[in-house]
């Protein structure tokens, strides 16, 4: 998934939204056609017709190719085999006709695979909405979005093609997104009404009143899943002998998806010199000697299979490597345990004490010697086990189980069968539910142009600038007590913490409209944010505001000067979340519903809609 970040000046907000915006280059055609291409005719920005802004892309098909098509660029990043992605575009033909709006997918290498697609009958001079979903292709790394008309188009059959995006989306196993800020990437706060923001069609997105202004706001958007831990798969393991001491094994991973957690079991032959290293971007988990448990969470740019290598081997020592995806796992395992078996038939394993419930136990073993096969363990699942005579023989098994109530592991034995009798390794590890999926970042430095600006966080389009013309002392009232004693001469204090921070702001508007604005948002009542560029003194933060005043510096002046008396309060409850239109404003706006549904297309607009500042009014 990729974080958008966009800064609204007219409100003062940072809208934050992950799946909502297209990661293709171009896809509203405002300035310029360019990177798209065309076959079978040409394409050409068009101020000629727009759905939104006020250019579209025109496609003028060569009236006598077969298919005419206008192409974006293809993304060479970011494209994950089997993950979802959407394509949407709003399209208008001269005539009525099919038009198909495709994704075209491509290899890692560049080589085309396959095209996922959807075809409407258009209207003729008719916008019309092409929208959907599609899972990248298991060898997919690269993809790109196709509109195309079939059947020898005319070269009358003029398309306009708009607002045309491929999205990343969030995981399909989320269930809500988290968004966070920071100015040091180190300490993060919950944006307000982001700590578990429903995911829509694959995205979510938040606006943010609350920046840190003109310094760089760092925003982490994290997609949680609340469900349990689940085995996604395992994949084919890879065996070699340790010829000339400079082998490597290469284990085919699992079918994934962003965020999984990815294991690999390793293990070299020789015990008590030899080791596994840990490849790049993968973490040491585990470990016993010769055997060592690998993980890493699953990017959402796609995952190549580890080249793993070991250390301190002698030639012909075996040397094995499978792997393995649990889902909504963490990283590190919460706990885990290894032992060393003296020379014997089995695998011991030790004991395992599970923190907690949902967790999913893991319980491995190595012998040094090949086996006919191995038994699965009471209460779990078999993941993998495999046996060699290549080079000196080795084995290696791993059971997983997934726990819904906690269970202590108790120390026992795989039982082995075939083989003979030779030292061997258990290690035991229980995993608890990931905090999150996938995690991703982006920055941006809003700025506020100087300005201080006056935020209701309850009712936001009310937000507005204003000049702050003075300031009087700031104030810190006592709350303590002074008593006389009798026989005393030195009274008796009892002492508080002294109460917030008073003073009164005078507030200058420039117009009429200015004056009835700031008016409206004292009107409502609400508690005031006062955000205030860092260069300035102008006292702000969250307050109260008493009994204003309106006054005007002349007698004919359209000037209006505002005094509050402002009191410092604690912020609104993290259940105090703003939106920009209210049921009252959709009422005051529109006579009919027929209005509301020929202005708004669908129910997201309707929610972008910014109300009137009159709306407060109660009449």
């Amino acid at each position: 998934m990729t974080v958008s970040l966009t800064y609204d000046a007219t409100l003062a907000r940072v809208r934050v939204s992950v799946g909502a915006q297209p990661v293709n280059a171009n896809a509203f055609f405002e300035t310029t056609a360019a990177p798209w291409t065309a076959s079978g005719g040409v394409v050409a920005r068009s101020t000629a017709q727009a759905h939104e802004g006020a250019a579209s892309l025109l496609l003028t098909p060569d009236g006598v190719s077969a298919q005419s098509v206008a192409r974006s660029e293809v993304l060479t990043t970011g494209i994950v085999a089997g993950a979802s992605y959407r394509a949407a575009a709003w399209l208008r033909c001269a005539a009525a006709r099919n038009v198909s709006l495709n994704i075209d997918w491509y290899t890692a290498g560049g080589a085309f695979i396959s095209t996922s697609t959807t075809t409407l009958a258009v209207a003729s001079n008719t916008w019309t909405l092409f929208d959907f979903t599609a899972a990248a292709p298991a060898t997919a790394g690269r993809a790109g979005i196709t509109v195309s008309m079939d059947s020898t188009p005319p070269a009358g059959h003029l398309l306009y093609i708009d607002e045309a995006g491929l999205y990343t989306l969030l995981p399909s196993t989320a269930d809500v997104a988290v968004f966070e800020r920071s100015t040091n990437g180190i300490q993060w706060t919950v944006v307000r009404g982001g700590a578990a923001v429903p995911i829509v069609a694959g995205a979510a997105s938040l606006d943010d009143y609350e920046f840190a202004p003109d310094v760089p706001n760092l925003y982490r958007v994290s997609a949680v899943d609340n469900g349990a831990i689940t085995f996604v798969g395992a994949g084919t393991a890879a065996g070699s002998q340790n010829a000339g001491g400079v082998s490597t094994v290469t284990p085919t991973l699992p079918a994934h998806l962003p965020g999984d957690l990815l294991l690999v079991l390793a293990s070299i032959r020789n015990s008590g010199a030899g080791t596994v290293n840990v490849p790049a971007d993968w973490t040491s988990l585990a470990e016993s000697g010769n055997v060592r448990l690998l993980g890493r969470r699953a990017p959402s740019s796609g995952t190549a299979a580890p080249v793993v290598t070991f250390a301190g081997g002698v030639p012909e020592a075996t040397l094995i490597a499978q792997s393995a995806a649990l889902r909504n796992a963490e990283l590190v395992p919460a706990v885990s345990a290894a032992q060393l078996n003296a020379s014997g038939q089995n695998i011991g394993y030790p004991a395992l004490n599970v923190p907690g419930d949902n967790h999913a136990v893991i319980v491995a073993g190595w012998k040094q010697d090949d086996w006919t096969s191995v038994a699965t363990l009471a209460g779990m699942t078999e993941i993998q086990e495999f046996t060699t005579t290549g080079g000196d023989d080795a084995s290696q098994v791993w059971d997983y189980q997934l726990q819904t109530t906690a269970a202590n592991v108790a120390p026992g034995s795989f039982v082995v069968t075939g083989g003979a009798a030779a030292i061997s390794r258990g290690l035991v590890a229980a995993f608890t539910p990931a905090a999150h999926v996938t995690a991703e970042t982006g920055s941006i430095t809003p700025s506020l142009g100087g300005m201080v600006w006056f935020k209701s966080l309850a009712r936001p389009f009310l937000n507005m600038s204003a000049i702050v013309k003075d300031y009087s002392e700031i104030t810190r009232p006592a709350r303590a007590g002074v008593f006389d004693v009798v026989g005393r001469s030195l009274p008796v204090a009892v002492n508080d913490v002294r109460g917030s921070r008073r003073w009164n702001l005078e507030v200058l508007t420039q117009t009429a409209g200015e004056a009835t604005d700031f008016d409206l948002l004292l009107a409502s009542g609400d508690p005031l944010f006062i955000q205030v560029p860092p260069d300035c003194d102008v006292p702000g933060g969250y307050v109260t505001v008493g009994d204003t005043g309106q006054s005007r510096p002349a007698r004919k002046a359209v000037r209006r000067i505002f005094t509050l008396p402002c009191t410092e309060a604690a912020p609104p409850g993290p259940d105090v979340v703003g939106a920009t239109v209210t049921w009252q404003a959709i009422i005051n706006g529109f006579a009919t519903w027929a209005d509301v549904l020929a202005t708004f297309p669908t129910w997201a607009d309707v929610l972008e809609y910014v109300a009137n500042p009159e709306d407060v009014i109660v009449p």
